[in-house]
């Protein structure tokens, strides 16, 4: 899909994926660049003439557009319009009716124990990322910090 995008730019800004992806990493990633041409069998990228437009506004673009797609066919329930749902109750939560033609995903992965029974909480939160400093033998708090989801689980006790 990324492709369509490239070919409906004019003739005279194309450049092929490949040159594109070495561009981006001889500037954010120039350890690993050499590697890369000797793989796709290109020729170093020409860092004095930047693509326009580069890889990342490409990606971006595309991400971009894909998310207008996916919200131009949702809705929303004229009940959260009116500002009372953070005073739903999970009863109030059920009685919402997916359309018809809405399919929910297949599970990709599970955790043993975990359901939407006794899932309590889930959210998003940046954590801290820490290394251990072998000069200074601390934890050392590395940046940036790690989008992290975060979920409370209240565990079931099987009764005898």
């Amino acid at each position: 899909m990324l492709v369509a995008v490239l070919i409906s730019l004019s003739s005279s800004t194309i450049m092929s994926l490949p040159d594109l992806i070495a561009y981006y990493l001889a500037v954010n990633y120039p350890s690993a660049l050499e590697h890369f041409v000797q793989a796709a069998g290109i020729s170093q990228p020409d860092l004095a003439h930047p693509p326009q437009p580069d890889l990342r506004s490409l990606v971006e673009d595309y991400v971009s557009n894909q998310i207008a797609r996916d919200l131009s066919v949702m809705s929303v329930d004229e009940r959260v319009m009116d500002g009372s749902w953070d005073k739903w109750t999970t009863s109030d939560i059920i009685k919402i009716e997916l359309p018809k033609e809405r399919k929910l995903e297949k599970v990709v992965s599970t955790i043993e124990g975990v359901s939407a029974a006794n899932l309590l909480t889930v959210g998003v939160c940046n954590m801290p990322r820490r290394e251990f400093d072998l000069f200074t033998a601390t934890q050392v708090r590395s940046q940036p910090d790690q989008t992290c989801l975060i979920t409370d689980i209240a565990p079931r006790i099987a009764q005898p």
